[in-house]
Order: C-alpha cells, then structure tokens, then sequence
C-alpha cells in the first residue's frame, strides 16, 4: 500500500494598480508572431497592421520595423500577447490572416508585455538548486515562483497556503480512503501606488533610450511609477509561451541589461542637480546668502595649476559676469560651485558638503519595498578607505557640482527633490498601498512614512524653491525654453553629468509640481537619460512628458527627435540647445 496527496493550490492573487487595475492576473494568454512571407498584397498588409495596432497597442510603423528587413523569408517574428479576453474581438479578422499566428495558453498574465517589471516583478519555475529550500517551506518543488519585485516580496500572500488530501492506496493504486484532509487558504491580493495609466504613458515615453523615470506623490513618498529602460516582457518566464526559449536567450545576452533595474539600483554622478545641495550647504554654513554675489567667468582659476571652465566656455558666448547665489543655481554657473566648494574647504568646513548630501537622503537606502542600492557620498573617510588618499581642494570643488565619485540612483534624486518641494519631509518611498483579501478585507494597510526632515532652515528651503522655480521660468533658466507653453505649476533642476572621456554625458532632469489640486496631488518626477547628452536636450522633455501624461491624461508635446508622438524621426537629430540651457561639464586642464 502506498500514499498520495492530492494537493489543492488556491489560484494567485492578482497585483494591482492604485485604481483596482490588473498589473499581474491568472488569465488565457494568447502569444501572436507573424510569418513575413505570408503577408500577401499591400492592401492585405494595411488591414493587417490597422488590426495588429489596435490589438496590441503599438504604432504600425513599430510593427512594419519587425519585419520589413525579412519580408520574404519564412520566419517567426515575435508580436508580443495579450489576454484571450483582449485578443477574442480580433480573432475573427485575423484569423483570414495567413501571416498572424497564435497559441493561448493558461498563465501568470503581465498585461502590457510588462507594466512596470522590474518592480512588478514576474514569476518563474522553482530553479533545480532551490527545489529542496521551497520544499521546507511547504511547496511540492514543480510551481511558479516570485522571483523579483512585488511579486518576489510578498510571494506567502499572493500565493495563500495550499492543502490537499492524502490518500491511502492498494498495490494497483486505487483509492482506499482517506487519511487526512486539509482545506487551503486563499492568497491576498496586492495593491499597489502605481497607477498603470501613467506607468504605461512614462514607459513610452523613454523608449528607445537607456535610463529611468521615477514618479512619486510629492506629499507622501508613494510610487506612481517607476521606468527603467529597456525594459523586458515578463510573460516569457514561462515555458508555455512559443517564444520563451529565444527570448529569454536574447534577455540574458542583451549587453543593455534589459533585466537591471536602473531606478533603484543603478548608480550615477548627480551632475547639477546635486547643486540644489551644495546651495543648501552653502546657506546653512552661514558664509552665503541668496544675494551674494561671484563673478561667473569663463574660467576658475582658484585651484593652483588647474583650469576649470564654464560650460558657456565650449559654446563661446560671453561669461555670465555678477550674479546671486540664486541666479547661479538658476543659470547653473559652474564656476560659482567650484568656488563655493573651495570656500567651504578653506573655512574648515571640509564635510559641509557630505554631510548635507546625507541629509539629504544620499549614501543610504530609501527603504522601498524591492530593495536598492545605497549609493556613495564621497568624504574624507571614504576617500581614505577606497583609494588610500587624502581628501583636497579639487575633492570638494568637484564635488560641489556632482561630480567626484559621488553614485546615486535616480530613486535617490526623486526623493529628495520630492522633499524640497513638499517643505523638507523625507518620505520613504512606497510600492504597496494595502494587502487585500478574496471577500474585501484589508489585511495591512501602509501608511505615508517620514523618515526624516531635510537639515535645512526654512529660510534655505524657500530660497531653493523659489530658485527652482526660476530655473524653468526665468528667461536665463537652464530648461525655460522646454516649458514654454506648459500651463503648469512646476519647478526643477537640469543636470549633465560627466561619464569619461570618451563618452556623451548623462541627462537629468528633477523637478516637481505645485499645482495644490484636489483630484491630482502634487508629483515628484526624476528622468535620467544615460550617455546622450545634456540634462535641458533629453531628460527635460521627457519630464515634461510625464507630467503632461500625468495632469492632462496625454501627451502634447512633441519632442525634439520626433516626427509624432511615440514615432522618432528616421534620421534621429541631435536635439538643439538655445544658448541658456547647456551645462554641468567643466573640463579641467593643466596650467601652462
């Protein structure tokens, strides 16, 4: 005689967005590719594109780019999927089309080919080396599993607790009876601050390039999105899908590192916007004022041996002459922070500047629910422990615009840009609003969570908001000429950050908005644009995006390099700056 379970295993609990929308379901999954040698005529070919547009949410000329190479050859071509509830009212027309093929199957459903999926996170088999670890734990060895982002973090409540029945059977296995019964617990659903809307509107909104948007409620740290791009397609994680073997081949060989998280775990210079914190340290030391007064020339010459140069210096326009500490962070002279960061070095004030970017919120982890990285504040110490050097001059005046070996991840940035704006409360940013069970009750709910207050006086803080504010209205603003026309309350700081020699700079752009409406709370958004160029060219009409997306439902705005919203042009240009808005590089070289 033997024994057998007969194991019962609840349905997962969905994922969902801020409004009760599915990020993540148990659903008929329907994967669609195309034959290219099968497309027939042009008219054939148009109604095919016109279907496949509306089905799958993508322009027809990205799905003409998939194939118009290898057009008469017999090859699978990927087009993605979609729930067979979605696909259902487009089966009859495409099913005269020879080209368009489909398998459904039953799966973990990430609509969209994956909103937000480094955060979502998506589900896999149990790994052969783990089997034995999940089977303490009370799983048979053969399910699916979370493996990263929400879905890895609150695994026990998506999953809920299995039961069974065991059995005792004769030699030839028939049922005798049975020993032991034990019902199963339904999961939890999971609800997150993401509004897939807006996740899906900042996700087009980056394609094409390397990098990351953060979206956060200004007021209390929840996150409305989260992008890191190139993104990936979680359903390939199961074998079911007819494209999972090459696409998860091509996902592990991508030299781009579709699967890396760049918002929480990826680590950057700050470049200028790092000013709005060597401004604070400036005004708290007490040796500034908004008003006071440099000369921003062409050139800094204050360290003994080294020129360092204004990024007007490249574009030879003439130096900016006298200005405030407020026009300085406004037009982002460079030569002003060089020398507010040796002036602090001269007055004995050697960590004023590490010290405030820890205030600041830098150099330590945010506490977000999928784990990231903490990043590194350049000091004295560190610079000791990591390269056996003391801490100079240069140190602090590199520092002082972003530079030196300052790493950060663009979650970083969003928080604290998000604290200035909000009047100096550091939240803690939130992927998860509340856990939820089958009949509706709220198991756990999460709260907003101030972790800490920017160490700041209040009169430093106005005069950081009221700069950043100018930045995009003032008519010598780094990013006005981007904001023109946008008839939002907003403020924010470009930034160009310095990657090598050989390399485009990273483009950043941080900023929040005061509008003080009622049906929209206030929003912090971060855009990093890696190796492109400058902060004002790329990552501020991408900002600008978002917070069309997020306000008006929509995009408007055309960016520089496209011919229509979410269509690049064929021959992509080099966006191009007025005079006010390039900066963030100072090139050293030696005295001769």
């Amino acid at each position: 005689k033997k024994l057998l379970l007969a194991p019962l295993v609840p349905t997962r609990a969905n994922i969902y967005d801020r409004n009760g929308l599915a990020l993540a379901t148990q659903a008929d999954v329907t994967a669609l590719w195309l034959v290219p040698d099968q497309i027939g005529d042009e008219d054939a070919e148009e109604a095919m594109l016109r279907t496949l547009s509306r089905l799958l949410d993508r322009s027809q000329e990205s799905l003409l780019s998939l194939y118009d190479d290898i057009r008469q050859y017999n090859w699978y071509v990927h087009l993605g999927e979609v729930s067979y509830e979605e696909f259902q009212p487009y089966e009859d027309s495409l099913s005269s089309v020879d080209a368009v093929q489909w398998r459904t199957y039953p799966s973990r459903y990430y609509f969209s080919e994956g909103l937000a999926p480094h955060a979502v996170g998506y589900v896999g088999l149990i790994a052969a080396e783990e089997v034995e670890d999940y089977q303490r734990l009370g799983y048979l060895g053969d399910e699916f599993v979370g493996k990263i982002g929400l879905e890895w973090v609150y695994e026990e409540e998506l999953r809920g607790k299995p039961g069974g029945t065991l059995y005792l059977t004769d030699s030839e296995g028939q049922l005798e009876k049975a020993l032991v019964n034990k019902s199963s617990e339904a999961p939890a659903a999971v609800y997150s601050t993401l509004d897939r809307n807006l996740q899906l509107q900042a996700q087009k909104a980056i394609q094409g390039l390397e990098g990351a948007i953060v979206v956060l409620e200004r007021d209390t740290g929840a996150v409305l999105a989260m992008v890191s791009s190139p993104s990936f397609d979680p359903n390939l994680f199961n074998p079911s899908h007819p494209y999972s073997g090459g696409g998860l081949e091509e996902l592990f060989g991508d030299p781009d590192l579709p699967l890396f998280n760049r918002a929480t775990r990826g680590l950057y210079p700050l470049g200028s916007t790092f000013k709005v914190i060597t401004t604070a340290a400036a005004l708290e030391s007490g040796l500034y004022e908004p008003e006071t007064i440099y000369n921003c020339g062409l050139e800094f010459r204050e360290l003994p041996g080294v020129v360092l140069y204004d990024w007007r210096y490249e574009r030879e326009l003439a130096a900016q002459g006298d200005i405030s500490l407020t026009q300085g962070l406004v037009r982002s002279c460079n030569p002003y922070f060089y020398h507010i960061g040796l002036d602090l070095y001269n007055h004995g004030l050697i960590t004023a500047l590490p010290e405030m970017a820890r205030g600041f919120g830098l150099g330590e982890s945010t506490g977000i629910e999928i784990g990231d990285e903490a990043g590194l504040v350049p000091d004295p110490e560190t610079k000791q422990a990591e390269f056996g050097e003391e801490w100079g001059p240069q140190d602090s005046v590199s520092l002082a615009i972003g530079q030196s070996f300052l790493q950060a991840t663009p979650l970083q940035l969003a928080r604290y840009i998000a604290a200035v704006g909000n009047g100096g409360i550091l939240y803690r940013p939130q992927l998860v609003s509340r856990i939820q069970s089958p009949e509706g009750e709220i198991l756990h709910e999460f709260e907003p969570e101030a972790q800490g207050q920017l160490s700041i006086s209040q009169e430093t803080l106005t005069a950081l908001q009221e700069a950043l504010v100018l930045v995009v209205r003032d008519e010598k603003g780094t990013a006005r000429r981007r904001f023109l026309d946008l008839n939002l309350d907003i403020a924010g700081k470009t930034g160009t950050a310095t990657t090598g020699d050989y390399t485009e700079p990273h483009a950043w752009f941080a900023g929040y908005s005061y509008e003080g409406r009622e049906d929209k709370p206030d929003i912090a958004v971060v855009v990093l644009v890696e190796y492109v160029g400058e902060g004002s060219d790329w990552a501020a009409p991408i900002f600008r995006r978002v917070m069309e997306s997020y306000f008006f439902g929509q995009p408007y705005k055309l960016y520089p390099w496209e011919e229509r919203i979410g269509v690049w042009r064929t021959e992509t240009p080099t966006p191009t700056s007025g005079p006010e808005e390039v900066e963030g590089q100072g090139t050293a070289t030696p005295e001769s």
